[in-house]
């Protein structure tokens, strides 16, 4: 399992996306792209447990099956770690955690643009409910609270995302690389 956690607009699903394409039948699974699969769920608090629920079961058989599973996800929560790693017990499968962390400033920019192009597209962003006067601070708060959390965490590798997303991916894959060694 390749866990690649960071504040939003980091990069996570790019890099994720292309993980997943380097690796033959690999899953995807974008926790943030499963919400919008439960009706009206943008009405429902309880959406995002739902799906983070559904996300993991997804990863379990995918797992149990003898398969990677790439996921991306913005999380600081025990809860999610918690899950995480009692899946990874649970399977017998080996995790890869990296957080990626970029200069707060530049990853607020990313993060609006995308938010932009969604909703130019008219798709649905479930980050909508970050205002966008507090977009700078969230991300901000996000980065400082990542490499606490990655500190705790003994495979945890932080990245520092610079150069753009092909240098970042290198990267990335430099250190599964490695772990798999």
């Amino acid at each position: 399992m390749i866990l690649l956690n960071g504040p939003p607009g980091v990069g996570k699903s790019t890099i994720a996306r292309r993980l997943r394409d380097d690796r033959p039948l690999s899953l995807l699974v974008d926790v943030d792209e499963l919400w919008p699969l439960f009706g009206d769920w943008q009405h429902h608090d309880e959406a995002q447990g739902l799906a983070f629920a559904a996300g993991l079961g997804m990863a379990r058989v995918h797992l149990q099956a003898g398969y990677d599973v790439v996921a991306p996800q913005f999380a600081v929560g025990q809860d999610f770690f918690e899950a995480i790693d009692s899946l990874v017990v649970e399977t017998s499968a080996a995790c890869q955690e990296i957080v990626l962390t970029g200069d707060p400033e530049r990853v607020a920019t990313q993060f609006r643009q995308r938010r932009s192009e969604r909703t130019l597209a008219g798709q649905i962003d479930v980050s909508s409910n970050i205002p966008d006067e507090r977009v700078d601070e969230v991300i901000a708060r996000a980065t400082e609270d990542l490499i606490a959390i990655a500190a705790t965490r003994p495979h945890a590798t932080v990245i520092t995302t610079h150069g753009g997303v092909d240098s970042t991916y290198l990267r990335v894959r430099e250190v599964l690389q490695r772990r798999s060694e």
